[in-house]
């Protein structure tokens, strides 16, 4: 009797027990939705899918997969964790050095610590090289490096007019290894010296001025004088656009104005002390005996003037690049609308001509000759082609494909990025959605169910790779967050179909989509 009543308590129990959760379609080959091209559409012309009983083998989502991605994103963020740790080193040795050229007057002591800092550099990029990073080059930095080299300019610029008076050379800046015939370790761009000499002239001349006034120093500062104004009058023939450049640039102004109402108050007290005695006629009141700072250059021009032609060769081809990039994302996004509405002809001519550009014109005649211009508008135009590229194959063969099966269609491993494909990844399940609400309009079950599996398997590969972890992108951490967003509306659209296949009455689901998003906010804010 106690075994019986063990035993229906034990089936009682299992009977009232949750069910583990379990995938929408529990199994993929025995729901694929196969395409009819051009022959299935409904009255108003959307899209259909139906279910091909005969052909259950053809496409699996199961292989898709993001395995290769997120190793990819965790060595870059190796890499990155490491820049960050050396830039954290150059921060110190500089503030260091800083400090020593101060307080301290030994020639010898500021020597070695400049020889420090540049042994450290050194050691920052024999070790990104070992992860096949060059600095030598003129791509992007990673990490904040860029910065730390923009503090080094100003430093060696502060350094260098110490000691001679001058305004530093970009040739002069560059790290060198002296054991390998000089050839340059880490090459500072035209951005990186520029943003460093403007900084050195706008913050620390003007401090020096300061000091070199309490000693009453004019002559020193007119040096400083005189190279603010040589390059200020250098600088107006650049065009610096509303970017970081442009706002250091301004401040230029405001040091010069320092220097010569410190040259001037200093006159005057001058003046005050040196009036000369009616009896003194030996006196010699004429200033033609002074230094004549003016006639001295302070800075480089033909250097300057090279640099000025690199830049607006650069502005140039940017400018280019943006116009060329429009065409390819207004086509993108006629091909995703050509989908929507079944005009799969249009669509493919149009993904086509995207193709087109990018690998015929974008890439091979900017981003390879300055692969900083891949940052912007060549990104999003890529995105933008990933997203409908990703649409099309998924409605035609119900696949999603990898970022290996998009560059094997461009015929190069460098066109598209991770970045970027995962953007376009992150972006398709918009459209995805978008696609499930056509069809729930229709009562169409099982194209719904499907879509939400696809948005499901993007979801939980992202999630299997480490999420928001490594996709430390704010633009990235947005997509992540629509794509929550899609999963939880597309499942309650399925879920209200259900309810309708039923027979039961319409229950209106936007208001739990509503609190939901209120109580993510409300959390977000606490």
């Amino acid at each position: 009797m106690n075994n019986e009543e063990n035993n229906n308590g034990m089936a009682l129990a299992l009977s009232v027990m949750p069910k583990q959760p379990h995938r929408i379609i529990s199994n993929v080959k025995n729901n694929i939705i196969k395409r009819k091209i051009g022959n299935i559409s409904d009255g108003d012309g959307a899209l259909m899918m139906q279910v091909d009983d005969e052909q259950d083998n053809n496409i699996d989502l199961s292989s898709f997969n993001l395995s290769t991605i997120g190793e990819n994103l965790l060595s870059e963020e190796t890499v990155k964790d490491l820049t960050l740790i050396q830039c954290r080193k150059i921060e110190r040795s500089i503030s260091n050095m800083r400090a020593s050229l101060e307080v301290e007057d030994d020639d010898s002591s500021n020597s070695d610590n400049m020889n420090d800092l540049n042994h450290l550099l050194k050691e920052t990029a024999e070790k990104l090289l070992a992860h096949n990073k060059h600095l030598n080059n003129n791509e992007g930095r990673d990490g904040g490096l860029s910065w730390r080299l923009e503090d080094l300019v100003k430093l060696k610029a502060y350094y260098h007019f110490l000691n001679t008076g001058k305004l530093i050379e970009l040739s002069e800046c560059h790290i060198v290894n002296s054991d390998d015939n000089n050839e340059i370790t880490i090459k500072i761009q035209d951005e990186e010296y520029l943003g460093g000499i403007i900084m050195f002239c706008s913050h620390d001349i003007s401090r020096y001025a300061l000091r070199r006034g309490i000693a009453k120093d004019k002559e020193s500062i007119i040096i400083a004088r005189d190279i603010v104004l040589e390059l200020i009058n250098c600088l107006l023939e650049f065009d610096f656009r509303n970017g970081p450049l442009r706002r250091k640039y301004d401040g230029l102004k405001y040091s010069l104005k320092t220097l010569e109402n410190t040259i001037y108050e200093l006159s005057l007290v001058e003046k005050k002390e040196e009036l000369p005695s009616p009896n003194n006629k030996n006196e010699n009141t004429n200033s033609s005996n002074q230094p004549e700072t003016n006639s001295i250059v302070r800075l480089n021009k033909t250097e300057m003037d090279e640099i000025h032609k690199r830049y607006e060769a650069y502005d140039e081809l940017r400018e280019k690049l943006i116009k060329r990039c429009r065409d390819v994302q207004k086509y993108a996004k006629q091909s995703i609308f050509a989908l929507h509405r079944s005009d799969y002809d249009r669509a493919n001519t149009l993904i086509s001509q995207c193709e087109g550009i990018i690998n015929q014109d974008l890439f091979a005649t900017f981003i390879q000759n300055e692969p900083k211009l891949r940052y912007g508008s060549f990104s999003n135009c890529a995105e933008e082609y990933v997203e409908a590229i990703l649409f099309q194959t998924w409605l035609r063969h119900q696949k999603i494909l990898s970022l290996q099966d998009i560059r094997c269609n461009n015929n190069s491993a460098d066109i598209i990025t991770i970045e970027e494909y995962m953007g376009g990844l992150l972006d398709v399940t918009g459209e995805i959605g978008r696609y499930a609400v056509a069809r729930g309009t229709e009562r169409d079950v099982k194209a719904v169910r499907f879509c939400l599996e696809t948005v499901l398997r993007i979801w939980t590969e992202i999630q299997k790779m480490g999420g928001s972890s490594l996709l430390h992108k704010k633009f990235l951490q947005k997509k992540l967050e629509t794509l929550n967003f899609t999963v939880k509306k597309l499942e309650v659209n399925l879920y209200e179909l259900n309810l309708l296949k039923s027979g039961s009455n319409h229950v209106d689901m936007s208001t739990r989509l509503e609190d939901d998003t209120a109580v993510g906010m409300r959390g977000d804010d606490e």
